[in-house]
């Protein structure tokens, strides 16, 4: 749920950021499969927790804090800056972490390279396939 996301969906809406974010994590736990976790992500929180309204802050709180026996919640955030502990929500400063280097754009170039090729590769067979002529089993004589 990234911040510009949340604000042109409740521009596009016409409904407050925080009841935009109640509605994805909604969805999210609706459409995780059962006994699967729900996930939320929080792209970069750091840029724009501290200036999010009041409203969106206690929309978060409530979703955190509406445990469910039968799913969990993740939360998946990204950070601009790893040392940003001041700019951080509460919910998340104590949260485990995990950090990794940023990647270079040739390794960033190389994975997304390496991931549509097998795409393009999927729907190129999967486009074969349904191409090609149905071939039906001769009936016995």
């Amino acid at each position: 749920a990234g911040y510009a996301a949340l604000l042109r969906d409740s521009a596009a809406t016409g409904l407050p950021v925080d009841a935009v974010f109640a509605a994805r994590a909604r969805d999210a736990r609706r459409s995780a499969k059962a006994g699967a976790d729900a996930v939320l992500f929080a792209p970069v929180v750091d840029a724009w927790w501290a200036r999010s309204p009041e409203q969106l802050k206690l929309a978060w709180a409530a979703v955190l804090a509406e445990a469910r026996e039968d799913q969990r919640l993740v939360v998946v955030a990204t950070l601009r800056d790893a040392d940003a502990s001041d700019a951080l929500p509460a919910w998340l400063a104590a949260a485990p972490r995990v950090v990794a280097e940023p990647f270079s754009s040739a390794q960033r170039a190389g994975f997304w390279d390496a991931g549509l090729a097998d795409l393009e590769d999927a729907f190129r067979a999967g486009a074969e396939a349904a191409a090609a002529p149905v071939v039906e089993d001769a009936a016995p004589a």
